[in-house]
């Protein structure tokens, strides 16, 4: 699948002010596939290092000295680390201890030649963890990292996975105001339909394009599946039921005020609405505010499209019925 940051990746390998990069975003938008295929396009050697799959990798980093190691790294997986020529990917960077997360600020100063990149689902919740916590606190690389953030697929990625470039370079000419020939009109009010109902969940737009509806609605279940498992991570305070409560309520409240008192009525507001900010951290879902004057249909609309393009409304089971095909026609 395209992903139009990958242009962006691009840009920051070839910056001559570059700094160790961390990719952002919710759980299964797309990031570790992201960041292999930047590495098979445009790096000679790739080395990989998952957090969450194997731990003992956080040794490697007690030195914080990234000579040592890259050394430790070479020996482990054979491949080569040379400034220029590598990726070093860290994956699952919230499962490491935080000095493995200070580290970076040691390769921008002394391997800046080498290309760092950093990744993990729920960063968030391990630096929140961090403030609020003495004991676990410890140095912020202010100024010497960056970051960028994935989003699940827009339309635009949605319509390139299923092939349909012509349509995207339409959709690039096009401008408000233009004739628009029916034909393609109802062939992108077609393709929109789909979009909305598959989501730009990458798993499920690639089950769509390859299988068909039900099984883009099995991965999509599969999606929130994880994203039910991983509330006990939000830190020791959350509350799995309350949070699982809160999402699932969200859906149903797209594009109005919401009220704390309409997800459950015998729960207090400050406690639901400390459970949304737990689903926000996790950029599951994004509030959006309007200011006292008339409200701003955008803000609307981009509420909508956060979870429209995750999927989330439809696997919910509020978008229409559970097939989706009066949407469909």
């Amino acid at each position: 699948m395209e992903r139009k940051l990958e242009e962006s990746l691009k840009n920051w390998k070839e910056r001559a002010t570059r700094h160790p990069l961390i990719l952002r975003g919710a759980r299964q938008v797309g990031k570790t596939y992201l960041v292999r295929e930047f590495a098979r396009k445009c790096f000679k050697h790739f080395i990989e290092v998952n957090f969450e799959e194997d731990a003992s990798f956080v040794k490697f980093f007690e030195s914080k000295n990234p000579n040592v190691i890259c050394e430790l790294l070479n020996s482990r997986f054979s491949v080569p680390v040379k400034d220029g020529e590598t990726l070093l990917f860290l994956d699952e960077l919230q499962a490491a201890e935080p000095y493995v997360f200070e580290s970076l600020r040691y390769f921008y100063e002394k391997r800046p030649g080498l290309h760092v990149i950093a990744a993990g689902s729920l960063l968030e919740f391990m630096l929140s963890a961090a403030t609020q916590n003495p004991d676990k606190a410890f140095p912020m690389p202010v100024g010497r990292i960056e970051y960028m953030y994935l989003a699940p697929l827009d339309f635009d990625e949605f319509l390139l996975a299923a092939g349909k470039t012509g349509l995207v370079n339409f959709i690039g000419r096009y401008s408000v105001g233009d004739d628009m020939p029916e034909a393609l009109h109802k062939e992108l009010s077609l393709w929109l339909r789909r979009y909305l109902v598959v989501g730009g969940m990458p798993a499920a737009v690639k089950a769509y394009i390859e299988s068909g509806l039900d099984d883009a609605q099995r991965e999509q279940d599969a999606i929130l599946s994880t994203y039910h498992d991983d509330f006990p991570k939000y830190g020791r305070r959350a509350n799995a039921e309350l949070l699982q409560k809160v999402f699932l309520s969200v859906p149903s409240q797209l594009g109005r005020k919401l009220i704390y008192s309409h997800i459950d009525p015998g729960v207090k507001s400050n406690d639901l609405s400390k459970a949304f900010s737990r689903l926000e951290l996790a950029r599951i879902v994004a509030k959006v505010c309007h200011t006292s004057q008339r409200r701003d249909l955008r803000a609307v609309r981009r509420a909508a499209s956060t979870l429209f393009r995750q999927g989330i409304r439809n696997a919910s089971g509020v978008l229409l019925d559970a097939r989706g095909e009066k949407f469909f026609s």
